[in-house]
């Protein structure tokens, strides 16, 4: 590949990726009977997940591009189906969930 092209790939492949520029703390009660082991953000991402066990909670923290607050929440567990649900961070400072 030819050093122009791979420069012109690398730049777009750069500006497709979303800014991340905002953080909000939040919390996780989980009270299902399974491990929360996985939360994904629509448009942005959590900042250092860490399973949740049954019955606890953990504080973290999510990011998203600066301007954003509402977003949609992908909750996975460790032995049942997950779900979605939509989520405020400029609103809300915390979830709960129960399978």
């Amino acid at each position: 590949m030819r050093p122009a092209l791979f420069t012109v790939l690398a730049v777009s492949g750069l500006c497709a990726m979303p800014a991340f520029g905002a953080e909000y703390a939040f919390s996780v009660t989980n009270r299902s009977q399974s491990a929360v082991v996985g939360i994904t953000v629509r448009g942005g991402a959590i900042v250092d997940f860490k399973r949740i066990a049954s019955g606890g909670t953990r504080d973290l923290v999510i990011s998203l591009p600066d301007g954003n607050c509402a977003t949609r929440l992908t909750i996975a567990f460790d032995d049942v189906d997950g779900f979605v649900m939509d989520y405020d961070a400029c609103e809300s400072g915390g979830i709960e969930v129960d399978n």
